[in-house]
């Protein structure tokens, strides 16, 4: 075990290059402590960033993050000392079985992976491929005087589009949602080519 000081995805870079002897076949990223569903939580999360950064290295990655209850969050539970790591357990057991399934697999146009558990999910919870829910998050910053105090408003379950990562947690499912680092709507290239062929 190495213990690095740096972001995720710093870390990443130093363990594939300074800590592992041999390319690895998968990064497994988390498990984070709260949720990295829709489009504005996945786009800003260290942890995604992580897997991110394995998959421009071209290795395989999965971004794994477990629901955690708002009574936790208000009793300020300290998910980082040792009598709380059994919260994780079947957290963790889940990520090994998606990983099992995942690492010898080729998925065409897939770079990385992100699995977001209900807090209650075991073994046998059932699992629901999934996208990411169109979401901003509204304002973060709110002013104190001459200072902001940052807080992220809590995910809200309603107007869920099907088959999303939002309705997956709100039916109590695994959700996986397979990604891709392109950021290039192939689909829209030919429009956008010719309006600037046009126009330009």
């Amino acid at each position: 075990m190495f213990l690095l000081d740096g972001t995720p995805a710093d870390c990443i870079q130093i363990g594939l290059y300074d800590v592992v002897e041999k390319r690895p076949k998968i990064v497994l990223s988390g498990i984070n402590i709260g949720l990295n569903i829709g489009r504005a939580r996945t786009l800003s999360s260290g942890t995604i960033g992580a897997a991110i950064e394995g998959s421009i290295d071209g290795v395989r990655a999965i971004a794994s993050s477990l629901s955690i209850p708002i009574t936790m969050k208000d009793n300020k539970t300290d998910f980082y000392h040792p009598k709380n790591y059994s919260l994780f357990e079947n957290a963790a057991q889940i990520t090994t079985k998606v990983t099992s399934i995942i690492i010898d697999k080729a998925f065409e146009g897939v770079d990385l992976f992100s699995l977001n558990i209900p807090f209650d999910a075991t073994i046998n919870t059932p699992l629901m491929i999934t996208t990411l829910f169109k979401t901003r998050y509204g304002r973060l910053f709110h002013r104190n005087g001459n200072t902001f105090i940052h807080q992220t408003p809590p995910i809200e379950f309603k107007n869920m589009e099907k088959s999303t990562d939002l309705e997956a947690l709100h039916d109590k499912k695994i959700s996986l949602t397979p990604m891709n680092i392109s950021f290039v709507p192939s689909h829209s290239l030919n429009g956008i080519d010719q309006t600037f062929t046009q126009e330009w």
